[in-house]
């Protein structure tokens, strides 16, 4: 380290630095991460290349030098040695220029080669134009889990002092500054979520006399974020449920990543119903449980990133079995002969006439088939149900459709088929039309008369009897119906009937 000594007087010094002039006039910049603008301050002196010492070294030293060299205005001159020690000769001190020179040399300063500094004391310059790409990284690097700490740091070459750093983002507005008294800057997310996934870039800048030069954009930096989920939870409000019934599942799941989508699946058929949630937890409701419902059930939870989606592994399974109970069907008759009623579920039908069975079950129960079945008589007959109920039509009554009637119900779910228990029978008589009943009486008495003129011809011929005055009269009352046939000499024969039921009769 040498000393410093005392000033020249300004003549000689003036003297001394316009002799210089004529022997010198180039100036380079060097040393450790020096640039074509940026560097220790090195001139050309008698063919031979020496620095020049930080005595009064200042920003218009450091203007000067960056015109000389085309670098833009000067941004800072930094002394001892910046840029690294130079070796051979120290050409220059107490260097003072105004600014307005076009040359270093042409500013005041010392004799050549005789400095008062050692080559710790070197000046340096850093020009606007020095400005380079600034570098960033990332801590951790790849990847970064969601909710993870994540450092950005951007870093530059040149030194300079009381520098603001920006961090942006490509594909938006986000924009961070950093101001920093270093070479680098550190931008810290304490807690990554998807909104910082993204290309990001860095620069610096630096403000001179009032005026801020920007460095170039760094190269693109690339966030990714990702999530590993736990595995969910999945429950049912009930593992065994009858057809119709209502239920629930829910899925839950360990995290703070909230605003995803529950999937719940059934593993046995293509049943997936998805949810969205604000929390980390959701329900599923089926309203009415089918047999299509039944089989094992797992959910998972997915939330859309940027660019993909993060899924979780199944929840543990869940079995539903759906039950499928019928009640008996209500059956009924109706017909216009639909005359006596002999006790509960026995009733008796006009013949001829037409008669009806309405089968019915409650509107809960799933759509099926209703089947009537007739005792009496090998048949049955079918009908798929409209409105829960089917009707069962016989046009004439005959004595062939007396019987007992039931009527049961079929449902057919997911090729299980499942019938319900025989209503309450009904059993049905068929009786003879009072018309009917009313022409075998007539036909019948006819046929008497008929036979009691015969027997009364033969009693007269044997007996010679004398002629028969014969009259007769007909009178019924309470079923019981009286023939009498009158004979001459006052004689009277009175023949009674009485008439039973289906048209039977007995003298």
């Amino acid at each position: 380290m040498f000393s410093r000594r005392q000033r020249h007087p300004p003549f000689l010094t003036l003297v001394l630095c316009l002799l210089s002039s004529f022997a010198s006039g180039q100036v380079r910049l060097a040393g450790s991460g020096s640039t074509r603008c940026s560097g220790r301050v090195e001139v050309l002196h008698n063919d031979v290349w020496g620095t020049v010492c930080d005595y009064h070294w200042d920003l218009n030293n450091a203007k000067v030098v960056c015109k000389e060299l085309s670098c833009g205005t000067a941004l800072h001159a930094p002394g001892s040695a910046l840029f690294g020690e130079g070796s051979g000769k120290i050409w220059l001190d107490e260097v003072e220029c105004s600014g307005k020179e076009n040359l270093l040399t042409k500013c005041q300063h010392s004799h050549f080669g005789t400095p008062r500094c050692g080559h710790g004391e070197e000046a340096g310059v850093i020009c606007s134009e020095s400005l380079v790409k600034p570098n960033i990284s990332m801590d951790p690097a790849g990847e970064v889990l969601w909710g993870q700490e994540l450092r950005i740091t951007c870093s530059t070459a040149a030194e300079l002092r009381g520098e603001n750093f920006l961090l942006q983002r490509s594909s938006d507005s986000f924009r961070q500054t950093h101001n920093s008294s270093s070479r680098t800057a550190t931008f810290t997310i304490s807690k990554v979520n998807f909104f910082h996934d993204g290309p990001y870039q860095c620069q610096y800048e630096k403000i001179v006399s009032g005026q801020t030069f920007t460095s170039p954009l760094s190269e693109p930096l690339s966030i990714s974020v990702t999530v590993n989920f736990s595995k969910p939870t999945l429950s049912v409000s009930s593992a065994e449920v009858s057809w119709g019934q209502e239920v629930w599942f829910t899925c839950s799941i360990p995290t703070q990543v909230f605003g995803g989508t529950f999937i719940l699946m059934n593993t046995q058929t293509l049943f997936v119903k998805t949810q969205t949630s604000s929390t980390n937890s959701t329900n599923f409701l089926i309203s009415k449980a089918d047999i299509d419902h039944e089989g094992l059930y797992q959910c998972q939870y997915q939330k859309r990133g940027p660019h993909r989606d993060f899924t979780s592994s199944p929840s543990n399974s869940v079995r539903l079995s759906v039950n499928v109970s019928l009640q008996a069907p209500n059956t009924s008759l109706t017909s216009p002969g639909l005359e006596v009623i002999r006790g509960p579920g026995r009733v008796e039908i006009t013949r001829v006439h037409n008669f009806t069975f309405t089968c019915s079950i409650n509107a809960e129960s799933p759509q099926g088939r209703f089947f009537l079945l007739f005792s009496g008589y090998d048949m049955t007959n079918s009908s798929l149900a409209v409105n829960h109920s089917a009707s069962f039509t016989f046009p004439v009554a005959d004595l062939k459709h007396q019987g007992s009637y039931s009527c049961v119900y079929q449902v057919t779910l997911s090729a299980r088929t499942v019938t319900s228990a025989k209503s309450a029978p009904i059993t049905v008589a068929v009786k003879q039309s009072l018309l009917l009943q009313t022409y075998a009486v007539f036909g019948g008495i006819l046929l008497l008369l008929l036979f009691v003129l015969f027997l009364v011809c033969l009693i007269y011929r044997k007996r010679k009897l004398p002629a028969v005055l014969f009259q007769s009269t007909f009178s019924s009352c309470n079923k019981i119906f009286k023939l009498s046939i009158f004979l001459k000499g006052n004689s009277t024969v009175l023949f009674c009937f009485r008439v039973h039921q289906r048209g039977r009769w007995e003298l």
